[in-house]
């Protein structure tokens, strides 16, 4: 990737890193974090670190990549069929990515999956208008099952790149009723 394929000025350019859950998209995005930093470029946004379990992730934390503070995001339901997600970290998370809208050169938002491709999730935090936005430069993990449905409510201008391996995640989102993702 270089970022002259990302010009300034006009709608956000995206650029989606799509794979499946254990593909690797944070860990190539935080390759292409420091390629970035490197070349002088301010990158702002979340990344979300697994917490590996046995056989799937237990939990997901948020990462804030202006700071490098870290803050719990969810966990798995002690049946295995979901997560709980943390409230207060949505807030969080939208907070960042607003902010990186405003400040960044690029932001970073990883991840997007079944909530974001429904309208929730992080999406909000992407798509509400901003006032001083200068950030024309977006690069998102996407999971590969729900692109379509996410580059159709994005609407913006793209690019894909596809990650191999990792594994398909079916069945119906599950969240704790209490604390549903927004």
């Amino acid at each position: 990737m270089t970022v002259s394929l990302l010009p300034r000025g006009g709608p956000p350019r995206v650029l989606h890193v799509c794979g499946f859950q254990g593909a690797g998209k944070t860990s190539w995005i935080l390759r292409r974090v420091d390629l970035l930093r490197s070349r002088g470029l301010g990158v702002g946004g979340i990344v979300q670190p697994a917490l590996p379990g046995e056989g799937w992730q237990e939990g997901y934390d948020l990462l804030d990549l202006s700071s490098d503070e870290r803050i719990r995001f969810a966990r798995r339901l002690p049946d295995g069929s979901g997560f709980a997600f943390e409230p207060a970290a949505w807030t969080w998370a939208a907070e960042r990515i607003r902010t990186a809208r405003r400040e960044a050169d690029v932001l970073v938002v990883d991840e997007c999956g079944r909530l974001e491709a429904q309208g929730g999730g992080h999406l909000p935090a992407l798509l509400t208008p901003l006032a001083g936005e200068r950030c024309s430069r977006w690069i998102l993990a996407v999971r590969r099952e729900v692109l379509a449905g996410l580059r159709a409510r994005l609407g913006l201008p793209l690019a894909t790149v596809r990650l191999p391996g990792g594994t398909p995640r079916s069945g119906p989102l599950r969240a704790r009723p209490t604390e549903q993702a927004p």
